[in-house]
């Protein structure tokens, strides 16, 4: 129902992500987990490096997408984010940082009791409500 609230023409589309398996929409899409290599290749595109930059064999970026699950959704928000840190703090700062509230929302998630395990889609969500 309250998707409704978003659908502002008929001939519109909404892009609505959720764990949740009763949501009822016309059709739906999972997205496949990336292996590292294509999670590492898909950050550093989105932040606007060529895939191969020296930021591919580092561990920072590395642990970056390992933490995003590998998921393309999260990999995609985070490497964005990224994006804009490194204007602020630099590229080894912000890989750092970046690395940092990651690990803090990480640690939010397993002690909020919700589920042992941790869905990328809720790293998407801690990560959006920074």
């Amino acid at each position: 129902q309250e998707i409704e609230w978003f659908w502002f023409q008929s001939d519109q589309s909404l892009l609505v992500t959720t764990l949740s398996q009763s949501l009822s929409v016309d059709w739906t899409l999972e997205l496949e987990m990336l292996s590292e290599d294509e999670a590492l290749e898909f950050f550093l595109t989105e932040a606007d490096y060529p895939p191969s930059h020296v930021l591919s064999t580092s561990l920072e970026a590395k642990s970056i997408v390992r933490r995003c699950g590998y998921h393309p959704l999260t990999i995609r928000t985070v490497a964005r984010w990224f994006r804009l840190k490194q204007v602020t703090a630099g590229v080894v700062k912000g890989l750092e940082e970046l690395n940092q509230e990651l690990s803090s929302c990480m640690s939010k998630l397993r002690h909020s009791g919700r589920s042992n395990v941790i869905h990328p889609s809720q790293i998407l969500a801690e990560v959006m409500n920074l």
